[in-house]
Protein backbone atom coordinates (compact mmCIF):
# COMPACT_ATOMS: atom_id res chain seq x y z
CA UNK A 1 0.00 0.00 0.00
CA UNK A 2 1.52 3.55 -0.92
CA UNK A 3 1.31 5.80 2.31
CA UNK A 4 -1.09 7.92 0.44
CA UNK A 5 -3.89 5.39 0.01
CA UNK A 6 -2.90 4.48 3.42
CA UNK A 7 -3.75 8.07 4.99
CA UNK A 8 -7.25 8.38 2.70
CA UNK A 9 -7.90 5.01 3.98
CA UNK A 10 -7.00 5.90 7.87
CA UNK A 11 -9.24 9.15 7.48
CA UNK A 12 -12.51 6.91 6.51
CA UNK A 13 -11.69 4.64 9.22
CA UNK A 14 -11.81 7.66 11.64
CA UNK A 15 -14.94 9.43 10.23
CA UNK A 16 -15.93 5.52 10.82
CA UNK A 17 -15.18 5.81 14.47
CA UNK A 18 -16.25 9.10 14.87
CA UNK A 19 -19.91 8.35 13.70
CA UNK A 20 -19.87 4.44 15.45
CA UNK A 21 -18.65 6.29 18.79
CA UNK A 22 -22.01 8.77 18.90
CA UNK A 23 -23.41 7.87 22.51
CA UNK A 24 -20.90 7.86 25.00
CA UNK A 25 -21.95 7.07 29.28
CA UNK A 26 -20.50 9.96 31.32
CA UNK A 27 -18.58 7.42 34.17
CA UNK A 28 -15.48 7.53 32.01
CA UNK A 29 -12.11 5.80 33.44
CA UNK A 30 -9.64 3.65 33.33
CA UNK A 31 -10.33 -0.10 33.67
CA UNK A 32 -6.77 -1.91 33.79
CA UNK A 33 -3.11 -0.80 32.80
CA UNK A 34 -0.02 -2.86 32.25
CA UNK A 35 3.88 -2.25 32.57
CA UNK A 36 6.66 -4.14 30.93
CA UNK A 37 10.38 -4.14 29.65
CA UNK A 38 11.62 -6.50 27.15
CA UNK A 39 14.88 -7.29 25.11
CA UNK A 40 17.64 -5.38 25.46
CA UNK A 41 21.52 -6.60 26.84
CA UNK A 42 21.43 -9.18 29.36
CA UNK A 43 18.44 -8.39 32.23
CA UNK A 44 15.70 -6.01 31.10
CA UNK A 45 16.09 -4.57 34.73
CA UNK A 46 19.37 -3.87 34.55
CA UNK A 47 20.33 -0.05 35.40
CA UNK A 48 21.26 2.20 32.67
CA UNK A 49 20.15 -0.57 29.98
CA UNK A 50 18.46 -0.23 27.00
CA UNK A 51 15.05 -2.12 26.98
CA UNK A 52 12.30 -1.41 25.23
CA UNK A 53 9.67 0.00 27.44
CA UNK A 54 5.14 -1.47 26.49
CA UNK A 55 2.31 -0.15 28.39
CA UNK A 56 -1.23 -0.89 28.06
CA UNK A 57 -4.45 0.95 28.96
CA UNK A 58 -8.26 -0.29 29.05
CA UNK A 59 -10.47 2.23 29.68
CA UNK A 60 -14.33 1.56 30.57
CA UNK A 61 -16.49 0.16 27.75
CA UNK A 62 -20.51 -0.60 28.44
CA UNK A 63 -22.86 -2.67 26.51
CA UNK A 64 -24.89 -0.27 24.60
CA UNK A 65 -28.21 -0.91 22.28
CA UNK A 66 -25.70 -1.36 19.22
CA UNK A 67 -23.17 -3.01 21.08
CA UNK A 68 -19.90 -2.03 22.88
CA UNK A 69 -19.41 1.92 23.52
CA UNK A 70 -17.00 3.50 25.63
CA UNK A 71 -17.79 5.37 29.03
CA UNK A 72 -16.20 8.78 27.39
CA UNK A 73 -13.49 9.70 24.13
CA UNK A 74 -10.55 10.59 25.45
CA UNK A 75 -9.36 13.87 25.38
CA UNK A 76 -5.63 13.86 26.84
CA UNK A 77 -3.24 11.10 28.33
CA UNK A 78 -0.40 11.63 30.32
CA UNK A 79 2.38 8.94 31.13
CA UNK A 80 5.25 10.04 33.98
CA UNK A 81 8.33 8.41 33.38
CA UNK A 82 10.48 7.23 36.74
CA UNK A 83 13.29 10.16 37.17
CA UNK A 84 16.30 9.02 35.60
CA UNK A 85 14.66 7.50 33.05
CA UNK A 86 14.85 9.24 29.29
CA UNK A 87 14.76 9.17 25.70
CA UNK A 88 17.17 10.95 23.03
CA UNK A 89 15.96 12.58 20.35
CA UNK A 90 19.06 12.23 18.70
CA UNK A 91 19.10 8.47 18.49
CA UNK A 92 17.31 8.84 15.30
CA UNK A 93 16.54 11.44 12.08
CA UNK A 94 13.43 13.63 12.73
CA UNK A 95 10.68 13.77 11.08
CA UNK A 96 8.70 16.95 9.84
CA UNK A 97 5.00 17.36 10.87
CA UNK A 98 4.37 18.75 7.45
CA UNK A 99 6.25 15.38 5.94
CA UNK A 100 3.78 13.12 8.46
CA UNK A 101 0.60 15.47 7.57
CA UNK A 102 1.24 15.04 4.13
CA UNK A 103 1.64 11.06 3.67
CA UNK A 104 0.65 9.62 7.21
CA UNK A 105 4.26 8.27 7.31
CA UNK A 106 7.82 9.44 7.49
CA UNK A 107 10.94 7.54 6.68
CA UNK A 108 11.92 3.72 8.99
CA UNK A 109 14.85 5.77 10.05
CA UNK A 110 13.06 8.31 12.09
CA UNK A 111 10.87 5.45 13.78
CA UNK A 112 11.00 4.89 17.36
CA UNK A 113 8.43 2.54 18.26
CA UNK A 114 4.37 1.90 17.99
CA UNK A 115 1.05 2.21 19.19
CA UNK A 116 -1.98 0.33 19.13
CA UNK A 117 -5.59 2.03 19.31
CA UNK A 118 -8.63 -0.46 19.61
CA UNK A 119 -11.73 1.34 19.18
CA UNK A 120 -15.53 0.37 20.99
CA UNK A 121 -16.08 -1.51 17.85
CA UNK A 122 -12.80 -3.61 17.24
CA UNK A 123 -10.55 -2.79 14.23
CA UNK A 124 -8.03 -4.82 15.63
CA UNK A 125 -4.70 -3.75 17.20
CA UNK A 126 -3.21 -2.76 13.91
CA UNK A 127 0.55 -1.09 15.11
CA UNK A 128 0.98 2.79 14.34
CA UNK A 129 4.29 3.95 13.90
CA UNK A 130 5.94 6.29 16.29
CA UNK A 131 8.24 8.63 14.76
CA UNK A 132 11.13 11.36 16.31
CA UNK A 133 10.00 14.19 15.27
CA UNK A 134 11.63 18.04 14.97
CA UNK A 135 10.58 20.22 18.12
CA UNK A 136 10.06 23.79 18.43
CA UNK A 137 12.55 26.02 19.64
CA UNK A 138 10.58 25.79 22.80
CA UNK A 139 10.77 22.01 23.03
CA UNK A 140 13.29 19.38 23.86
CA UNK A 141 11.51 16.03 22.16
CA UNK A 142 8.37 15.66 20.60
CA UNK A 143 7.32 12.38 19.12
CA UNK A 144 4.49 12.13 16.30
CA UNK A 145 2.12 8.62 14.88
CA UNK A 146 -0.50 9.19 12.38
CA UNK A 147 -3.77 8.07 14.31
CA UNK A 148 -6.27 6.85 11.33
CA UNK A 149 -4.71 9.42 9.28
CA UNK A 150 -4.72 12.51 11.73
CA UNK A 151 -1.42 12.99 12.95
CA UNK A 152 -1.11 12.87 16.97
CA UNK A 153 1.82 14.81 18.86
CA UNK A 154 3.43 13.41 22.11
CA UNK A 155 5.04 16.08 24.32
CA UNK A 156 8.37 14.91 26.21
CA UNK A 157 8.53 17.94 29.08
CA UNK A 158 11.20 17.76 32.16
CA UNK A 159 8.86 19.57 35.02
CA UNK A 160 10.72 20.47 38.37
CA UNK A 161 8.45 19.62 40.67
CA UNK A 162 8.13 16.24 39.82
CA UNK A 163 12.62 16.05 40.05
CA UNK A 164 12.77 16.78 36.51
CA UNK A 165 10.71 13.11 35.51
CA UNK A 166 10.10 13.04 31.69
CA UNK A 167 6.24 13.25 31.32
CA UNK A 168 5.31 11.96 28.06
CA UNK A 169 1.51 14.18 27.18
CA UNK A 170 -0.57 13.48 24.19
CA UNK A 171 -3.62 16.55 24.04
CA UNK A 172 -5.76 16.95 22.91
CA UNK A 173 -6.61 13.39 21.34
CA UNK A 174 -9.24 13.50 18.12
CA UNK A 175 -12.62 13.25 19.66
CA UNK A 176 -13.80 11.27 17.02
CA UNK A 177 -11.73 8.04 18.48
CA UNK A 178 -14.10 6.08 20.84
CA UNK A 179 -10.92 4.70 22.33
CA UNK A 180 -11.24 1.30 23.72
CA UNK A 181 -7.37 0.16 24.62
CA UNK A 182 -4.39 1.69 23.99
CA UNK A 183 -0.92 -0.15 23.74
CA UNK A 184 1.84 1.96 23.14
CA UNK A 185 6.08 0.44 23.07
CA UNK A 186 8.96 3.01 22.67
CA UNK A 187 12.11 0.74 21.32
CA UNK A 188 15.28 1.03 23.87
CA UNK A 189 17.39 0.75 20.23
CA UNK A 190 15.33 1.62 17.29
CA UNK A 191 17.26 0.36 14.62
CA UNK A 192 17.43 -3.62 16.41
CA UNK A 193 16.97 -6.15 14.16
CA UNK A 194 13.97 -7.77 16.30
CA UNK A 195 12.08 -4.38 14.91
CA UNK A 196 12.06 -5.07 11.23
CA UNK A 197 8.56 -6.80 11.72
CA UNK A 198 7.16 -3.43 13.16
CA UNK A 199 9.13 -1.04 11.36
CA UNK A 200 8.05 -0.55 7.86
CA UNK A 201 4.32 -2.23 8.30
CA UNK A 202 3.66 -3.05 4.60
CA UNK A 203 3.77 0.44 3.53
CA UNK A 204 7.13 0.69 1.97
CA UNK A 205 8.05 -2.48 -0.18
CA UNK A 206 10.26 -3.41 0.25
CA UNK A 207 11.35 -1.84 3.03
CA UNK A 208 14.39 0.37 2.84
CA UNK A 209 17.55 -0.32 4.73
CA UNK A 210 18.10 2.06 7.50
CA UNK A 211 20.74 4.61 7.24
CA UNK A 212 21.62 5.81 10.86
CA UNK A 213 23.90 3.54 12.98
CA UNK A 214 22.70 1.81 16.22
CA UNK A 215 21.83 4.68 19.26
CA UNK A 216 20.04 3.83 22.12
CA UNK A 217 17.11 6.09 22.40
CA UNK A 218 15.11 4.76 25.77
CA UNK A 219 17.52 4.45 28.56
CA UNK A 220 16.79 3.10 32.35
CA UNK A 221 17.78 5.24 35.14
CA UNK A 222 20.94 4.68 37.16
CA UNK A 223 19.85 4.01 40.99
CA UNK A 224 18.84 0.29 41.69
CA UNK A 225 15.36 1.28 43.22
CA UNK A 226 11.78 -0.11 41.52
CA UNK A 227 10.72 1.82 37.99
CA UNK A 228 7.02 3.52 39.54
CA UNK A 229 4.99 4.54 36.22
CA UNK A 230 1.78 7.06 37.00
CA UNK A 231 -0.75 7.78 34.18
CA UNK A 232 -3.52 9.85 33.87
CA UNK A 233 -6.45 10.17 31.63
CA UNK A 234 -9.39 12.62 31.45
CA UNK A 235 -12.49 12.61 28.82
CA UNK A 236 -14.05 15.57 26.47
CA UNK A 237 -17.42 14.88 28.45
CA UNK A 238 -15.28 15.38 31.91
CA UNK A 239 -12.38 17.90 31.69
CA UNK A 240 -11.93 18.27 34.66
CA UNK A 241 -11.77 14.58 35.80
CA UNK A 242 -8.82 13.53 36.17
CA UNK A 243 -8.61 9.51 36.26
CA UNK A 244 -5.00 7.84 37.46
CA UNK A 245 -3.29 4.50 37.15
CA UNK A 246 0.59 4.04 39.05
CA UNK A 247 2.32 0.55 38.00
CA UNK A 248 5.61 -0.25 39.48
CA UNK A 249 8.24 -3.46 38.65
CA UNK A 250 10.81 -4.80 40.49
CA UNK A 251 13.84 -3.21 41.41
CA UNK A 252 16.75 -2.38 39.10
CA UNK A 253 19.36 -4.32 39.30
CA UNK A 254 23.22 -3.99 38.30
CA UNK A 255 24.26 -0.36 39.87
CA UNK A 256 27.74 -1.15 40.80
CA UNK A 257 28.53 -2.21 37.57
CA UNK A 258 28.22 1.53 35.98
CA UNK A 259 31.42 3.37 35.77
CA UNK A 260 32.16 7.12 35.73
CA UNK A 261 35.39 9.19 34.06
CA UNK A 262 35.23 12.83 34.97
CA UNK A 263 37.77 14.89 33.92
CA UNK A 264 38.46 18.39 35.45
CA UNK A 265 39.61 21.81 34.09
CA UNK A 266 39.45 24.39 37.44
CA UNK A 267 41.77 27.18 37.76
CA UNK A 268 41.61 31.38 39.00
CA UNK A 269 41.37 33.95 36.29
CA UNK A 270 44.29 35.68 37.62
CA UNK A 271 48.12 34.25 38.46
CA UNK A 272 48.19 37.43 40.99
CA UNK A 273 48.85 36.22 44.38
CA UNK A 274 46.45 37.86 47.21
CA UNK A 275 44.39 39.43 44.62
CA UNK A 276 40.99 39.39 43.62
CA UNK A 277 39.65 36.77 41.00
CA UNK A 278 37.04 35.05 39.71
CA UNK A 279 36.55 31.12 38.74
CA UNK A 280 36.63 28.66 36.03
CA UNK A 281 35.68 24.91 36.51
CA UNK A 282 34.41 23.02 33.65
CA UNK A 283 33.65 19.18 34.79
CA UNK A 284 33.28 17.19 31.89
CA UNK A 285 31.46 13.41 32.36
CA UNK A 286 31.83 11.46 29.04
CA UNK A 287 28.80 9.17 28.24
CA UNK A 288 28.54 5.78 27.18
CA UNK A 289 26.03 5.73 24.24
CA UNK A 290 27.11 1.90 22.60
CA UNK A 291 23.69 0.36 22.10
CA UNK A 292 24.99 -3.36 23.47
CA UNK A 293 26.43 -1.39 26.92
CA UNK A 294 24.27 0.76 29.53
CA UNK A 295 24.53 4.29 30.72
CA UNK A 296 27.53 6.09 32.59
CA UNK A 297 26.68 6.47 36.19
CA UNK A 298 24.99 10.22 36.61
CA UNK A 299 26.19 12.17 39.94
CA UNK A 300 23.72 12.84 42.40
CA UNK A 301 26.12 15.42 44.34
CA UNK A 302 29.32 16.74 43.12
CA UNK A 303 31.84 18.30 45.74
CA UNK A 304 34.28 20.85 44.43
CA UNK A 305 36.90 21.92 47.02
CA UNK A 306 39.12 24.36 46.50
CA UNK A 307 42.96 24.56 47.68
CA UNK A 308 43.45 26.41 51.24
CA UNK A 309 44.06 30.13 50.50
CA UNK A 310 41.56 30.39 47.62
CA UNK A 311 38.88 32.21 49.74
CA UNK A 312 35.96 34.51 49.91
CA UNK A 313 36.48 38.01 48.61
CA UNK A 314 35.30 40.52 51.24
CA UNK A 315 34.74 43.33 48.42
CA UNK A 316 32.08 40.98 47.27
CA UNK A 317 29.82 42.24 49.47
CA UNK A 318 29.59 45.36 48.22
CA UNK A 319 26.40 46.22 46.94
CA UNK A 320 25.32 42.35 47.11
CA UNK A 321 22.15 41.07 47.18
CA UNK A 322 19.99 37.58 47.48
CA UNK A 323 17.38 35.64 45.84
CA UNK A 324 15.15 34.74 48.47
CA UNK A 325 13.36 30.84 47.69
CA UNK A 326 10.14 32.73 46.19
CA UNK A 327 12.18 34.55 43.49
CA UNK A 328 14.00 31.29 42.62
CA UNK A 329 10.63 29.38 43.04
CA UNK A 330 11.44 26.70 45.83
CA UNK A 331 8.36 25.18 45.90
CA UNK A 332 9.39 22.69 48.65
CA UNK A 333 13.00 22.99 50.29
CA UNK A 334 14.38 19.72 51.92
CA UNK A 335 17.67 19.62 53.57
CA UNK A 336 18.14 15.59 52.67
CA UNK A 337 18.22 16.48 49.15
CA UNK A 338 15.20 16.37 47.55
CA UNK A 339 14.30 20.50 47.19
CA UNK A 340 11.81 20.80 44.45
CA UNK A 341 11.38 23.91 41.94
CA UNK A 342 8.75 25.51 40.07
CA UNK A 343 9.05 25.74 36.08
CA UNK A 344 8.95 29.62 36.07
CA UNK A 345 11.82 31.52 35.36
CA UNK A 346 13.90 33.06 38.08
CA UNK A 347 13.07 36.58 39.04
CA UNK A 348 16.06 36.89 41.17
CA UNK A 349 17.58 40.50 41.51
CA UNK A 350 20.84 41.15 39.32
CA UNK A 351 22.43 42.15 42.53
CA UNK A 352 22.54 38.45 43.47
CA UNK A 353 24.12 37.34 40.65
CA UNK A 354 27.68 36.16 41.13
CA UNK A 355 28.17 33.91 38.21
CA UNK A 356 26.89 31.90 35.15
CA UNK A 357 26.45 28.50 34.14
CA UNK A 358 26.50 26.13 31.72
CA UNK A 359 25.40 22.64 31.26
CA UNK A 360 25.36 20.23 28.04
CA UNK A 361 23.62 17.25 27.80
CA UNK A 362 23.31 14.53 25.00
CA UNK A 363 19.51 15.37 25.30
CA UNK A 364 19.96 18.57 23.29
CA UNK A 365 22.06 20.14 20.75
CA UNK A 366 22.58 23.07 22.30
CA UNK A 367 24.13 23.82 25.90
CA UNK A 368 21.42 25.15 28.49
CA UNK A 369 22.72 28.47 30.09
CA UNK A 370 22.23 30.46 33.21
CA UNK A 371 22.93 31.97 36.47
CA UNK A 372 24.63 31.79 39.63
CA UNK A 373 22.92 33.51 42.41
CA UNK A 374 23.43 33.76 45.61
CA UNK A 375 21.12 32.62 47.91
CA UNK A 376 19.45 34.24 51.07
CA UNK A 377 21.56 33.71 54.19
CA UNK A 378 19.55 31.07 56.48
CA UNK A 379 16.73 30.92 54.10
CA UNK A 380 17.74 28.29 51.59
CA UNK A 381 17.52 24.93 51.44
CA UNK A 382 20.21 24.15 53.50
CA UNK A 383 19.75 26.60 56.22
CA UNK A 384 22.77 28.19 56.10
CA UNK A 385 24.98 31.35 55.79
CA UNK A 386 25.99 30.65 52.40
CA UNK A 387 24.53 28.81 49.71
CA UNK A 388 23.86 29.53 46.49
CA UNK A 389 21.26 29.15 43.32
CA UNK A 390 22.46 27.33 40.20
CA UNK A 391 19.39 28.27 37.25
CA UNK A 392 19.92 27.39 33.73
CA UNK A 393 17.45 26.63 30.70
CA UNK A 394 17.14 25.56 27.36
CA UNK A 395 14.50 23.87 24.89
CA UNK A 396 12.15 24.88 27.04
CA UNK A 397 13.68 22.90 30.28
CA UNK A 398 14.16 25.17 33.40
CA UNK A 399 16.38 23.68 35.93
CA UNK A 400 17.52 24.83 39.41
CA UNK A 401 20.35 23.29 41.89
CA UNK A 402 20.90 24.71 45.00
CA UNK A 403 24.36 24.80 46.33
CA UNK A 404 25.88 24.88 49.34
CA UNK A 405 29.17 26.82 49.99
CA UNK A 406 30.95 25.34 53.24
CA UNK A 407 34.00 27.87 54.63
CA UNK A 408 36.38 26.19 57.24
CA UNK A 409 36.30 28.39 59.99
CA UNK A 410 40.24 28.06 60.96
CA UNK A 411 41.70 28.37 57.50
CA UNK A 412 38.23 30.12 55.06
CA UNK A 413 38.95 26.91 52.46
CA UNK A 414 36.09 26.58 50.27
CA UNK A 415 33.52 23.43 49.36
CA UNK A 416 31.15 23.91 46.83
CA UNK A 417 28.68 20.82 46.91
CA UNK A 418 25.58 20.64 44.14
CA UNK A 419 24.00 17.88 46.51
CA UNK A 420 21.18 17.85 44.49
CA UNK A 421 21.70 17.36 40.33
CA UNK A 422 18.85 15.82 38.12
CA UNK A 423 18.67 11.99 37.05
CA UNK A 424 19.59 13.61 34.08
CA UNK A 425 22.39 12.65 31.68
CA UNK A 426 25.33 15.68 31.71
CA UNK A 427 27.93 15.55 29.69
CA UNK A 428 29.32 19.09 30.86
CA UNK A 429 29.21 21.21 34.08
CA UNK A 430 30.82 24.63 33.36
CA UNK A 431 30.39 27.33 36.11
CA UNK A 432 32.38 31.03 36.26
CA UNK A 433 32.28 33.07 39.10
CA UNK A 434 32.86 36.33 38.49
CA UNK A 435 36.14 38.24 38.59
CA UNK A 436 37.07 41.88 38.92
CA UNK A 437 37.89 44.37 41.70
CA UNK A 438 35.01 42.64 43.72
CA UNK A 439 35.04 39.29 42.39
CA UNK A 440 33.81 36.83 44.11
CA UNK A 441 37.36 35.07 45.81
CA UNK A 442 40.41 35.98 46.38
CA UNK A 443 44.22 33.99 44.73
CA UNK A 444 45.95 32.75 47.42
CA UNK A 445 48.62 34.86 49.05
CA UNK A 446 51.93 32.90 48.07
CA UNK A 447 53.30 31.84 44.67
CA UNK A 448 53.28 28.45 44.21
CA UNK A 449 51.38 25.38 42.58
CA UNK A 450 47.58 24.66 44.09
CA UNK A 451 44.83 21.83 43.64
CA UNK A 452 41.54 21.84 42.76
CA UNK A 453 39.40 18.68 43.01
CA UNK A 454 35.94 17.16 42.76
CA UNK A 455 33.90 14.23 44.45
CA UNK A 456 31.03 12.94 42.50
CA UNK A 457 28.86 10.70 44.33
CA UNK A 458 26.58 8.80 41.80
CA UNK A 459 22.84 8.15 41.84
CA UNK A 460 23.98 4.20 41.07
CA UNK A 461 26.00 3.66 43.98
CA UNK A 462 25.62 6.30 46.92
CA UNK A 463 29.12 5.00 48.57
CA UNK A 464 30.98 5.03 45.83
CA UNK A 465 33.08 8.05 44.36
CA UNK A 466 34.74 8.95 41.72
CA UNK A 467 37.46 11.80 41.52
CA UNK A 468 39.29 14.49 39.20
CA UNK A 469 41.43 16.98 40.25
CA UNK A 470 43.20 19.83 38.37
CA UNK A 471 46.60 22.39 39.33
CA UNK A 472 46.93 25.85 38.82
CA UNK A 473 49.75 28.21 39.59
CA UNK A 474 50.40 31.53 41.46
CA UNK A 475 53.15 33.04 39.78
CA UNK A 476 52.83 36.62 40.60
CA UNK A 477 53.22 39.48 43.69
CA UNK A 478 50.12 41.77 43.55
CA UNK A 479 52.87 44.53 44.39
CA UNK A 480 56.81 45.65 42.93
CA UNK A 481 59.52 43.14 44.16
CA UNK A 482 59.37 39.56 44.43
CA UNK A 483 56.68 36.73 45.38
CA UNK A 484 56.73 34.55 48.57
CA UNK A 485 56.83 31.21 47.98
CA UNK A 486 55.09 30.05 51.24
CA UNK A 487 52.46 32.00 53.62
CA UNK A 488 55.11 32.26 56.12
CA UNK A 489 57.77 33.86 53.59
CA UNK A 490 55.06 37.09 53.72
CA UNK A 491 56.12 40.10 55.21
CA UNK A 492 54.00 41.52 58.12
CA UNK A 493 52.85 44.78 56.86
CA UNK A 494 50.35 46.80 59.15
CA UNK A 495 49.37 50.15 58.72
CA UNK A 496 47.88 51.43 61.34
CA UNK A 497 45.91 54.60 63.24
CA UNK A 498 44.23 55.48 66.11
CA UNK A 499 42.97 58.49 67.53
CA UNK A 500 39.95 59.90 69.94
CA UNK A 501 37.24 62.69 68.93
CA UNK A 502 36.79 65.01 70.59
CA UNK A 503 40.42 65.53 71.58
CA UNK A 504 39.68 67.41 74.69
CA UNK A 505 41.52 65.89 77.74
CA UNK A 506 39.55 64.32 80.14
CA UNK A 507 36.09 65.12 77.63
CA UNK A 508 33.77 61.83 77.33
CA UNK A 509 33.75 60.66 73.36
CA UNK A 510 35.12 57.77 70.86
CA UNK A 511 38.34 56.12 70.07
CA UNK A 512 38.22 54.79 67.16
CA UNK A 513 41.22 51.97 65.85
CA UNK A 514 42.27 51.82 62.11
CA UNK A 515 44.36 48.82 61.02
CA UNK A 516 44.80 47.92 57.22
CA UNK A 517 46.97 44.90 55.65
CA UNK A 518 48.87 45.70 53.01
CA UNK A 519 48.85 43.73 49.44
CA UNK A 520 51.33 40.88 49.25
CA UNK A 521 51.40 40.93 53.36
CA UNK A 522 51.10 38.32 55.94
CA UNK A 523 47.24 37.56 56.88
CA UNK A 524 46.01 38.86 60.09
CA UNK A 525 45.39 35.99 62.43
CA UNK A 526 45.63 37.90 65.55
CA UNK A 527 45.10 41.40 67.13
CA UNK A 528 45.91 43.08 70.52
CA UNK A 529 45.58 46.34 71.32
CA UNK A 530 47.79 48.94 73.96
CA UNK A 531 45.67 52.43 74.49
CA UNK A 532 47.54 54.68 76.47
CA UNK A 533 47.78 55.32 79.69
CA UNK A 534 44.20 57.43 81.12
CA UNK A 535 42.42 56.18 78.20
CA UNK A 536 39.97 54.62 80.56
CA UNK A 537 35.76 53.64 79.52
CA UNK A 538 32.98 54.54 82.06
CA UNK A 539 31.68 50.45 82.39
CA UNK A 540 29.56 51.53 85.18
CA UNK A 541 26.95 53.22 82.16
CA UNK A 542 27.08 50.18 79.63
CA UNK A 543 24.31 47.38 80.09
CA UNK A 544 25.39 44.00 79.78
CA UNK A 545 24.07 41.93 77.30
CA UNK A 546 22.35 38.52 78.15
CA UNK A 547 22.83 35.32 76.61
CA UNK A 548 19.52 35.15 74.93
CA UNK A 549 20.08 38.47 73.26
CA UNK A 550 23.52 37.06 71.84
CA UNK A 551 21.91 34.05 70.32
CA UNK A 552 18.95 35.77 68.59
CA UNK A 553 21.55 38.20 67.03
CA UNK A 554 23.39 34.84 65.98
CA UNK A 555 20.37 33.63 64.91
CA UNK A 556 19.57 36.79 62.56
CA UNK A 557 20.89 38.01 59.34
CA UNK A 558 23.02 41.03 58.84
CA UNK A 559 19.82 43.18 57.68
CA UNK A 560 17.55 41.80 60.48
CA UNK A 561 19.86 42.39 62.84
CA UNK A 562 20.21 46.58 61.78
CA UNK A 563 15.98 46.57 61.85
CA UNK A 564 16.10 44.70 65.00
CA UNK A 565 18.91 45.70 67.78
CA UNK A 566 19.16 43.58 70.69
CA UNK A 567 17.78 45.18 74.05
CA UNK A 568 21.09 45.86 75.47
CA UNK A 569 21.67 48.42 72.80
CA UNK A 570 18.62 50.14 73.43
CA UNK A 571 19.46 49.55 76.96
CA UNK A 572 22.68 51.40 76.49
CA UNK A 573 21.47 54.16 74.27
CA UNK A 574 18.70 54.58 77.33
CA UNK A 575 21.43 55.44 79.98
CA UNK A 576 23.38 57.40 77.66
CA UNK A 577 20.70 59.92 77.41
CA UNK A 578 19.96 59.67 80.42
CA UNK A 579 23.72 60.78 81.61
CA UNK A 580 23.75 63.71 78.83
Amino acid sequence: MRPRAAALLGLCLCLLATIGGGSAAADFGIASASLALKGGTGSPLQAGGHPDLSIGVDFDVDEGPGGKVVSGQLKSFELDLPPGMYVDPHATPTCSMAELASSAFCTPDSQVGVVRIDVAEPQGLTPIPIYDMTPSRDEAVVLAASVYGVPQRFRVSLPGEDGYAARVTASPINAGLAVARMEAELWGVPQAADHAGDRCLSVFDPCPPLSSPPRPFLTLPTRCEPLSVQMRARSWEQPEAWQSRSLSTAPLTGCDSLGLSPELRARPTTDLADSPTGLEVELRLPQNDDPEGTASAQPREARIVLPEGLVVNPALANGLGVCTATQIGLASPSPAGASRFDDAPATCPASSRIGTATVSTPLLAEPMRGSIYLAEPHRNPYGSLLAAYLEFSGAGIEVKVPALLSADQASGRLTISLRELPQLPISAIALSLAGGDFAALRSPPACSGYAIAVDLTPWSAPERAFSASDRFEISRSPVPGPCASSPAALPNALAFQSGSSPAVAGAPGSFAVDVRREDGSGQIQRLSFSPPPGLVARLGDVATCPDSDLLAAASRGGRDEQRQSSRSEEHTSELQSHHD
